[in-house]
């Protein structure tokens, strides 16, 4: 019962951050949301500020992770294996937000969470950063095995690794203030390799002469 209690203190905490200014969300708020009175919400939590880090360790950074599917599947599994079941940080959160709650926009609420937790919360941003090397790894590793198979030509695999993050936080942040057509990896990945072709065919030319 206490944990459930808990989960569902940080449950609703969670919706009030994800659309609202931290420092301006009062414990009234967080009383009427929840249900529950200031005696039980502090019975598990110290204060506020243990309330919204908590949000941020238990539901906001977990959906961020990449799953041990996924990673498993970057190891073991084909580069085309990968593509199917690949997920950006982003959209996970995104669909993790659509699961729990009936919001008009799950991308502005996202990147409101994030600028909140790095404003608030001081150790955010290692962990936040920690996440993010995870997933660059995974996607390298990824990235040479479709180097291998000849998918791609002259990729560099860290480089593109890390414009492919670059390119997918730009678009959430875009699709949070206009409508967006829905991404594909495969798609982009497509094109990024006949661009890579062009390029080499390029260098060639100009070796040629």
């Amino acid at each position: 019962m206490r944990s459930n209690c808990r989960a569902h203190i940080l449950n609703e905490a969670y919706k009030l951050f994800l659309f609202q200014n931290t420092e301006k969300v009062t414990i009234f708020e967080l009383e009427k949301a929840t249900g529950k009175i200031r005696g039980t919400i502090f019975y598990h939590f110290a204060n506020k500020q243990k309330v919204f880090e908590a949000v941020v360790d238990e539901i906001f950074l977990p959906s961020f992770d990449i799953p041990n599917e996924i990673t498993a599947t970057a190891i073991k599994g084909t580069f085309d294996d990968f593509i199917q079941i690949y997920q950006s940080p982003e959209k996970r959160v995104i669909n993790k937000i659509k699961a729990c709650f009936q919001v008009e926009s799950p991308e502005t609420g996202y990147i409101n969470f994030l600028n909140q937790a790095y404003k608030y919360y001081p150790s955010f941003k290692t962990k936040y950063s920690q996440i993010i090397r995870k997933e660059l790894s995974v996607w390298e590793k990824v990235l040479i095995k479709g180097k291998e198979r000849g998918i791609f030509s002259s990729l560099n695999p860290k480089e593109t690794a890390y414009g492919l993050m670059l390119l997918n936080s730009g678009f959430f942040y875009c699709k949070a203030y206009h409508e967006a057509l829905e991404f594909d990896y495969s798609d982009l990945l497509d094109c990024m390799s006949r661009l890579c072709m062009l390029n080499t065919d390029q260098e060639d030319a100009r070796t040629l002469s």
